[in-house]
């Protein structure tokens, strides 16, 4: 595939420097949500650990020349722009909940709807669940929730992840 131009280039470097630029908000907004996660008692009936992370800047980068490339190649405009960056790339921060069961989920859910309505975040996306269990997907559609599959080889065993600390992206 060709290589970018010297303005894409351009344009890229100015959208993760943007992204940087934002680095503060999102830590300060993905600490508050978390401490105000853990200090939830009904919430954390059901939680094994939480992780929360910054998107790196490099994989930043590689993800917006992956995406410019691939409008490239299908003929379409790169949607993504100084202005709508942090609309475009929904995944520039993150907060991650772990539990151990399957049938957890659906009350986790019922708990986050609740902080997000007390504390008045507006839920833009429902949630979604990542799980490499073929079996789960019954459940997942039957409280209809997305459900994102995993390879097995892509999956942390959960007894290895501790809590409170940023996640790399």
């Amino acid at each position: 595939m060709a290589e970018l131009t010297k303005g894409e280039s351009k344009l890229i470097e100015q959208l993760v420097k943007q992204a940087e630029a934002a680095k503060p908000v999102f830590t300060t907004l993905l600490s508050n949500l978390f401490t105000t996660f853990a200090s939830d008692a009904e919430l954390m009936k059901y939680v094994h650990s939480m992780k929360w992370r910054v998107k790196d800047p490099a994989h930043l980068r590689d993800k917006l020349v992956r995406k410019l490339k691939e409008a490239k190649a299908a003929g379409r405009k790169y949607a993504i722009t100084p202005e709508n960056l942090l609309v475009k790339v929904n995944d520039l921060a993150g907060l991650r909940i772990l539990h151990l069961h399957t049938r957890q989920f659906e009350d986790i859910n019922r708990c986050l709807a609740r902080i997000f309505d007390d504390q008045m975040y507006r839920v833009l996306e429902g949630p979604s669940a990542r799980t490499w269990d073929d079996e789960s997907r019954d459940y997942f559609q039957s409280i209809n929730t997305k459900y994102v599959k995993i390879p097995l080889s892509k999956t942390i065993s959960a007894s290895r992840l501790s809590t409170a600390q940023p996640i790399d992206s």
